[in-house]
């Protein structure tokens, strides 16, 4: 009796210890739409030549995404813009730009309107990595082309920002900041895993993440991350705004992220970054001899379901 007894403790051990380890990943429903709010601000400042500048960037959008189908190996996705808004205040002026804005003259305001008419499908898992993402680049080339009242030039200028912002590289980095956190197995509440994510808005950087678990409450698990930033390809020239340009940036991002148990889908997330280093620009006309500017950055993110 004693034996059975010993027993039946030790199974009641046992099960208690696999109860209390989280499956943490994705788990949503074919049909329904999954909505992704966002508020970011950056204040990036830069010293040229001396003369200290400050650039603040407010951007606020709200994302759809609709499981179309639902596989064991992906989640078949259409995604949509609702609306975007972009607020960007430099030392001699402040620039706005609206989805909702009805200005025939304000080219990239125009682009964003048309943005949200136009759904983009991808294939994502039930960690949050996006596995496939259609031809971005063409859908947005298109949109631009369309605009031919405006002078090309201006038309390709704002199509370089479009697509250092909004390629499809970008907007898959952009989304697995806040979807690509669930580890590969069941984990106990203080385990901690790793994920890698490259980030290529504008500026190329991989994301390395360590992921903590800090338990469950009222249905929701909660998860925070620490992360290094570091900017990739140093070496290599993108060009932004008409200039080549390269980085050499390095920086942290802390964040704490609230998921719905049930279905894995973020309903509250905040991340902060702070960057430092500096941007280098190849000679050129203007420029006689290539020109480093060094920078910081301070950013502030939130992220909500609603």
């Amino acid at each position: 009796m004693r034996h059975i007894s010993t027993l039946l403790l030790t199974s009641m051990f046992i099960v208690s210890g696999h109860a209390q380890k989280a499956k943490l990943h994705l788990n949503l429903e074919e049909g329904v739409s999954y909505k992704q709010l966002t508020h970011s601000k950056a204040n990036i400042d830069q010293d040229v030549y001396g003369m200290k500048m400050n650039i603040e960037i407010i951007m606020d959008a709200s994302m759809s995404f609709l499981v179309k189908a639902v596989s064991k190996e992906a989640y078949d996705m259409e995604i949509s813009y609702d609306w975007m808004k972009m607020n960007m205040k430099l030392p001699q002026t402040t620039m706005e730009f609206s989805s909702e804005k009805n200005d025939e003259n304000d080219l990239f305001s125009l682009i964003l309107a048309k943005m949200k008419d136009t759904p983009l499908n991808l294939k994502m898992n039930k960690q949050g990595r996006i596995t496939e993402i259609e031809d971005v680049e063409s859908r947005w080339d298109s949109i631009v082309n369309a605009f031919d009242q405006f002078p090309k030039d201006q038309r390709e200028q704002v199509k370089s920002q479009l697509l250092n912002s909004y390629g499809g590289k970008a907007i898959s980095g952009s989304i697995e900041t806040y979807t690509a956190i669930f580890p590969e197995k069941a984990v106990k509440k203080g385990a901690q895993w790793n994920s890698v994510t490259n980030l290529e808005s504008g500026m190329p950087f991989t994301l390395s993440n360590t992921f903590t678990y800090e338990g469950s409450e009222d249905g929701f698990a909660l998860i925070t991350g620490q992360g290094i930033l570091e900017s990739v390809d140093t070496d290599e020239y993108i060009e932004t705004n008409g200039m080549m340009m390269k980085y050499k940036l390095s920086g942290t991002m802390n964040s704490t992220i609230k998921v719905d148990k049930k279905s894995g889908w973020i309903q509250e997330a905040s991340t902060e970054q702070i960057v430092k280093g500096s941007s280098i620009i190849q000679a050129n006309e203007q420029i006689p001899q290539d020109m480093t500017i060094p920078m910081t950055i301070n950013s502030v993110t939130e992220l909500t379901s609603e």
